[in-house]
């Protein structure tokens, strides 16, 4: 096989591998997803992997008597670490994840962390707050966003607001997580939303015909805080929207419901 082809299968193995993951089993699992997706196009995180990038790119002047072997090693880390932080700078961790390949960016991440002359030499150029954020904020992020890679798009799909806020990079992880819950709640019936993870949060179309605005309101805000405070271990197939109006219009209306 020559060495195009091995590239090309490569570029497909890994863009194959990106986007066919599974569905979040957990609340955990969605509310990572979701804050990670989020985080990824957001201005701080940018203005990190500008200044990470920055300080890497002069390390192998400043690394000081070390063996020939730890140099190499380090000269070898540099140049990908900084091809990939610039394409964060430029376009968000969920690009960069998947125009460089996970590999590169977990190895990349963990290796600033864990690599006590490359840490030390980035904490003295940029901060101890900065690799922080790196290490707590974004490492988790980047692993987040391999896992959530099919599903989001779904999400990103559904909601406006999502799309909007990624765009932006600028919104409150909160709020677009509440206005995302809405927009899948009220959402059309489709393939999209009536099959998969998303039919858990669809309020049914003709059951949202006979609900006066401020009870379907209340009903979702109510689901809204019981996600947030559930146990994130807690399996997403126990917070069925539908199932759960049912027993909400019998506690609001004295045992009066709705039935298929």
């Amino acid at each position: 096989m020559s060495n195009d082809m091995k590239l090309i299968m490569e570029s497909w193995r890994t863009n194959v591998l990106y986007e066919q993951q599974d569905n979040p089993g957990t609340v955990g699992d969605l509310l990572k997803g979701l804050n990670a997706y989020i985080l990824s196009n957001s201005d701080q995180l940018k203005r990190v992997a500008q200044a990470v990038a920055n300080a890497l790119e002069g390390i192998m002047d400043a690394v000081g008597d070390i063996d020939d072997a730890a140099k190499q090693a380090i000269a070898e880390f540099a140049e990908p670490a900084v091809e990939f932080l610039r394409s964060v700078q430029e376009d968000g961790l969920k690009e960069a994840i998947k125009e460089k390949g996970k590999d590169i960016a977990m190895n990349v991440l963990s290796t600033i962390a864990k690599n006590e002359t490359i840490r030390g030499y980035v904490v003295k150029k940029v901060g101890e707050k900065t690799i922080q954020f790196l290490i707590d904020q974004v490492f988790p992020a980047a692993k987040s966003l391999i896992s959530a890679a099919s599903w989001i798009l779904k999400v990103f799909k559904v909601s406006k607001e999502l799309q909007t806020a990624y765009k932006e990079g600028t919104a409150d992880v909160n709020q677009v997580f509440t206005n995302i819950v809405k927009d899948i709640a009220t959402a059309e019936d489709n393939k999209d939303t009536t099959a998969g993870f998303l039919a858990l949060f669809n309020i049914d179309d003709e059951w949202q015909k006979m609900l006066d605005d401020k009870i379907e309101i209340k009903f979702i805000e109510q689901m809204i805080g019981s996600l947030k405070n559930s146990d994130p271990n807690t399996p997403l197939e126990n917070l069925n929207f539908n199932a759960q109006l049912v027993g909400f219009l019998k506690n609001e209306f004295e045992g009066r419901t709705l039935a298929k």
